[in-house]
């Protein structure tokens, strides 16, 4: 891509791209036109990726455009790297191929602000994190994320802020999350429900004024390893789940 490091790209209409490998910082203001992926996703280099005013979709896509190693996942990043969504609409449907749709490896951030996210029909995981030696952050303000048929919403222990957010981590074929650190506040309404395993299993569980559900899952509703607080008259519906995996954790 001709742009500079930091530069901005401003979308005088409807564009195709083939895909993003990036080893530079970049913001693309669509200008409210759509951007669609046609055969690669995106490949983030320790840089920093902004949308702002734009539609984004990726149907179909299995691979970054590193393909010698990063040809598994639609989305991903080394260290350092971060993805932001400003007043942008992106939708990952994955045809059900056995591929994650966003792959973080170390030190990342995911950023939604006044925006709509929603990966569905990934036979690996909607958001996944390695391990590395940094912190993965998921950051959900003023925005709705769904992962619908999925293997798992959110895996790897990571933190996630939802802040006055609607978050929608449905029909995973196994946990609706696995291990990470939540920090649910101010009137989000979030619902891990008809998952195959656990709902929301999570090391730390933070619940600040809002809605949460962990019902028809096919382990437990809600399985907290670590710290659970519940406070400002937040409501949490627990029901019909067939806690079917038993632990020191269960009850």
């Amino acid at each position: 891509m001709a742009a500079e490091d930091g530069q901005t790209i401003l979308l005088l209409k409807n564009v195709n791209t083939e895909g993003l490998n990036l080893n530079k910082n970049l913001i693309i203001d669509g200008q409210g036109h759509t951007i669609t992926f046609t055969k690669y996703g995106i490949a983030l280099w320790g840089k920093s990726l902004t949308f702002n005013n734009a539609v984004l979709t990726m149907n179909n896509i299995g691979s970054t455009p590193y393909t010698a190693e990063w040809n598994w996942m639609t989305i991903c990043a080394s260290k350092n790297s971060s993805l932001t969504l400003n007043n942008t609409t992106m939708t990952l449907d994955g045809g059900n191929a056995n591929k994650h749709a966003i792959y973080f490896c170390s030190n990342n951030k995911l950023n939604l602000n006044n925006s709509n996210l929603t990966i569905q029909n990934y036979g690996q995981d909607a958001f996944e994190w390695d391990g590395g030696d940094g912190g993965y952050n998921v950051n959900i303000i003023n925005s709705t994320f769904t992962s619908n048929h999925c293997r798992s919403g959110f895996t790897g222990t990571f933190y996630a802020t939802i802040d006055n957010s609607i978050v929608n981590v449905i029909n995973s074929l196994g946990n609706g999350s696995n291990g990470s650190n939540f920090d649910i506040k101010n009137n989000s309404n979030v619902k891990f429900d008809g998952n195959g395993s656990h709902g929301l299993s999570a090391s730390t569980l933070f619940i600040n004024d809002s809605y949460v559900s962990g019902s028809n899952n096919g382990a437990n509703g809600i399985h907290v390893t670590g710290t659970l607080n519940i406070d400002n008259e937040s409501k949490v519906d627990i029901k019909n789940n067939k806690c079917s995996i038993c632990s020191k954790w269960t009850i």
